[in-house]
């Protein structure tokens, strides 16, 4: 099945999508890439074109998932994941989030950013079929690098969405994707 999603999603891009409104950015991105390993490793890869190039990253969620009951009809699936860099178009793509959230970024994104993310409602390790819509937080480097937001992961569709949860949450997420180099 991987092989299909590999040469299903193989050079697909067009460009970013874009919704802004009252200082929330919401934006998708075409899947470029979707690979699911044998130990149930999940991997996405989004890029798009902007005026100012191609941007993209990568999302690798991990297999592991605790279940739980939030309220009768709602359950969550609690895992880990983490931000992959894809080199210049990841870059591209932190100078672009800055430039929409309207502050200052280092033009470096990490090579890996380590997130808790959590499905709401939907399982994420069922995202070869269903739709996975998740939290993601940004935990890394301490409260000055907390931020929220939301990565929906529709394959039929081929989109990646990353949606704003608060606008208190930019910074935190610009300080979380930022190379210290």
């Amino acid at each position: 099945m991987a092989n299909f999603f590999r040469r299903f999603f193989a050079k697909r891009q067009t460009t970013v999508q874009i919704e802004r409104d009252g200082g929330f950015v919401d934006f998708t991105l075409p899947i470029t890439h979707f690979d699911k390993t044998d130990a149930g490793t999940l991997v996405v890869t989004a890029q798009a074109s902007t005026d100012e190039g191609t941007i993209g990253f990568s999302v690798v969620i991990e297999a592991e998932w605790k279940q739980k009951e939030a309220s009768p009809g709602l359950t969550l699936f609690w895992g880990k994941a983490s931000v992959l860099s894809t080199g210049a178009d990841s870059n591209r793509f932190l100078a672009f989030l800055a430039k929409e959230y309207r502050l200052d970024a280092k033009p470096v994104m990490n090579g890996a950013t380590p997130v808790t993310i959590v499905g709401l409602g939907s399982d994420p390790r069922e995202v070869s079929t269903t739709p996975a819509k998740m939290k993601i937080f940004f935990e890394a480097g301490g409260d000055e690098n907390y931020g929220e937001a939301y990565i929906n992961i529709d394959l039929r569709k081929k989109a990646l969405e990353f949606r704003d949860k608060d606008l208190d949450y930019h910074r935190g997420i610009l300080a979380s994707l930022t190379s210290d180099t």
